[in-house]
């Protein structure tokens, strides 16, 4: 069985990840070990356990993927393929094969990849319908871009897979090596104005993470006090280039600022809306802390308004 070694900045930094899914790839395992910072992501797909190493009799954090050696039950067979399409859908078409007869296919783009229907004239209305085409569009949709001060290197939050940045050393170009910095969903991201070494990151309900080392290193902060059921799904962050150790985040409660980077935060306005629709559920709500943010101000009681 292979051994799990922690990722290192400098000796995987040019390490290349398979995309493919299956036993082939070793993948047909029980159980696999993980880190307390990915509980927060993992839960909300897989059961996470303690086990103890027979070895070391040491106990560890898992997650359970089978009841048995040699079984994962998320590998649907061993093909990922086999439970059709996934249920996060980006992008659906009808294709016309023959008007006359009213016949054609459905073409459909999800976080699985790519799949259409057979030829038919009501296609996908039975099971087993869909067939797979392939793994994905060379295409990564980004929540949000930062740029590192001075130069042309970036840090971007992306729709389900993670956080990433430009490796150093080099002006980002098409060609150019990124790594990842945070897993799950990546939202918002800052890259600070005046030190590069700082950079802020996050994930889902205002889950943020900071470097002090020009992203080799990330680590949680916990300050702002609307986390989990009180914060969006879409974590916001902003701040002015200006004042760059000054952001804004929002939540259930109304908008927080932070004058040290995301290190501590304070409430500053409270939200006057229904609570079912509080701040941050609303992409235009980044816009209006983005305008405060850039004229450097502290928040005054402006009235937010949903477009």
């Amino acid at each position: 069985m292979a051994q799990p070694v922690l990722i290192d900045y400098k000796q995987h930094s040019k390490t290349l990840i398979k995309t493919q899914r299956g036993a082939e790839y070793g993948e047909n395992v029980h159980f696999i070990p993980v880190i307390a910072d990915e509980v927060r992501a993992l839960a909300l797909a897989y059961p996470i356990c303690f086990l103890k190493d027979n070895n070391t009799g040491q106990f560890g954090l898992n997650v359970l993927t089978g009841f048995e050696a040699g079984e994962n039950l998320f590998l649907q067979n061993n093909d990922p393929t086999d439970g059709g399409p996934h249920p996060d859908h980006h992008f659906l078409a009808p294709v016309i094969v023959d008007r006359e007869e009213e016949l054609f296919f459905m073409l459909n783009g999800n976080d699985g990849g790519i799949f259409y229907t057979d030829t038919a004239a009501y296609p996908s209305e039975v099971d087993g319908a869909w067939n797979f085409a392939g793994f994905g569009y060379n295409t990564t949709q980004f929540y949000n871009i930062s740029k590192r001060p001075g130069k042309s290197q970036y840090i971007g939050g992306t729709q389900d897979n993670g956080t990433w940045f430009a490796s150093s050393g080099a002006e980002a170009h098409a060609d150019s090596h990124y790594l990842r910095a945070i897993g799950g969903d990546g939202f918002g991201c800052i890259w600070h104005a005046q030190d590069p070494d700082m950079i802020l990151g996050s994930l889902y309900y205002n889950a943020f993470y900071l470097s002090k080392d020009g992203g080799e290193t990330f680590m949680p902060l916990s300050g702002i006090g609307d986390r989990d059921s009180n914060a969006p799904f879409i974590s916001k962050l902003e701040n002015s280039p200006h004042y760059p150790d000054r952001v804004f985040s929002v939540g259930a409660t109304g908008v927080w600022r932070s004058e040290d980077f995301g290190q501590n935060w304070e409430w500053t306005y409270s939200n006057t809306l229904n609570s079912t629709n509080y701040l941050g559920n609303y992409e235009e709500m980044s816009l209006d802390i983005y305008g405060l943010a850039r004229r450097g101000r502290e928040w005054r009681g402006v009235r937010l308004k949903l477009e």
